[in-house]
């Protein structure tokens, strides 16, 4: 049983060093940090998996086959979690590159578009709020004072020039 478990081990834990090369090769080959980031993460959960799997019939205690257990889902969770950042990360550096920031809000939260906003009561000043935002990340002021103008007609506050006489 001894030279079976370890044959196992063997197989499984080489196929687990296995995916970690690939990933190491996907992260120099691919072009693009999300590429990368792509191939890395999938292949190093996928080879950790293995070499816990690879792992477990050489432990003697229960405990210590749990803890194995317990790092591989620890690192599935925290991969998942750092990937997401790192992908947030460079979208929003993408998008400041491009000068189009006015998607972003605080904290690279996406503002909701125009259209999905309704255009009656309270979401009427969050529509001016949005376009507002747009045009303080234009550079013109010629821009800034026409989505100005535009935000007040939105809210009713925009009196005609006719009006005031």
């Amino acid at each position: 049983m001894s030279d079976l478990a370890s044959l196992f081990t063997l197989v499984v834990v080489s196929l687990g060093l296995l995916f970690f090369l690939a990933g190491v090769v996907g992260l120099l080959r691919f072009p693009d940090p999300l590429s990368r980031l792509h191939a890395l993460t999938k292949a190093d959960a996928l080879g950790l998996g293995l070499v816990v799997i690879g792992l477990l019939p050489q432990v003697s205690w229960p405990f210590t086959a749990l803890k194995l257990l317990a790092l591989w889902l620890l690192m599935l969770i925290g991969g998942s979690i750092a990937g997401q950042l790192i992908v947030a990360t460079q979208f929003a550096a993408e998008a400041e590159s491009d000068g189009d920031m006015a998607e972003f809000g605080d904290g690279g939260d996406l503002l909701p578009a125009p259209d999905d906003l309704a255009t009656d009561g309270a979401a009427a000043g969050d529509l001016a709020i949005v376009n507002a935002s747009n045009a303080a990340n234009a550079d013109d002021t010629a821009t800034r004072a026409s989505a100005k103008a535009a935000a007040e007609v939105e809210l009713g506050e925009h009196q005609p020039e006719d009006a005031c006489r």
